[in-house]
């Protein structure tokens, strides 16, 4: 295709998404346009406009649906892909990524990297939101669910590495957060997930942490075959902040190699 073909080619998807899919975007005041567009894109997706795996249009239409200039929409979306929100893929177009939590936590786990002093602070969110989800759900939790987590439990005795213990420890956590009935929790600690098991895999490389980890579960999956709600978030409190301090030990033993 050469330059003419390509300048008619984007100018027909102009005037393609002036139809219907131009209802969805507005065009922007040029104080504020980066974190106005960023905004925008992310309602969007919020109401279900746009989807994860969507192409969308080429620069040149979204600059010109927006109202503005073409440098400014690579800025836009070099900040959406430096996000996750977005991935450019060569040759084919810019798409709307899985948006999965492993995918939107990665701009964060950057910030584990650089400043290590963060992990306590992610450690007493989860200490503040596991407690209370294995707390709650020990009066709603069901036998199938205390079945899978006993597999789960099963599958970390039989861990061998920090890889093969901590893909069963983190779906424990989930289940637990699933039968806490409460979606906010879940969604929290969803988001958290890629920044938990990074904030881990140096300690579960030890083979006696992942023996203090199996033992902290077992404590925790006793508790809610009790319906004991009290004993559940007293065991996930105390297997959290374990957990916090094998991660620092292990960070700070990091920390004094050469």
């Amino acid at each position: 295709m050469d330059v003419t073909d390509k300048v008619i080619s984007e100018r027909r998807e102009v005037t393609r998404v002036r139809g219907a899919d131009s209802r969805a975007f507005s065009r922007l005041r040029q104080s504020t346009v980066t974190a106005d567009a960023i905004d925008q894109i992310k309602r969007l997706i919020a109401a279900g406009i746009l989807v994860p795996g969507q192409r969308l249009p080429s620069e040149r239409a979204l600059a010109d649906l927006l109202g503005v200039s073409r440098p400014t929409m690579r800025e836009i979306m070099s900040a959406l892909e430096a996000m996750g929100i977005v991935t450019s893929r060569h040759g084919s177009g810019t798409y709307i990524t899985s948006l999965s939590s492993e995918v939107l936590a990665r701009p964060l786990t950057f910030v584990i990297d650089v400043n290590r002093g963060i992990l306590r602070d992610l450690f007493e969110v989860r200490i503040l939101l596991e407690a209370g989800a294995a707390q709650a759900a020990a009066s709603r939790i069901d036998d199938e669910t205390l079945a899978r987590l006993a597999t789960c439990l099963d599958d970390m005795r039989s861990a061998t590495d920090a890889d093969s213990l901590l893909t069963p420890d983190l779906a424990f956590h989930q289940l637990i957060h699933r039968a806490s009935g409460n979606r906010l929790i879940l969604a929290l600690m969803e988001s958290l997930r890629a920044l938990t098991r990074q904030s881990l895999e140096a300690s579960a490389s030890a083979e006696s942490a992942r023996r203090a980890a199996v033992i902290e579960h077992q404590a925790i999956l006793d508790a809610l075959r009790q319906r004991n709600g009290e004993a559940a978030a007293a065991a996930m409190r105390k297997h959290v902040e374990n957990a916090r301090d094998r991660a620092e030990a292990a960070d700070q033993a990091q920390s004094s190699q050469p």
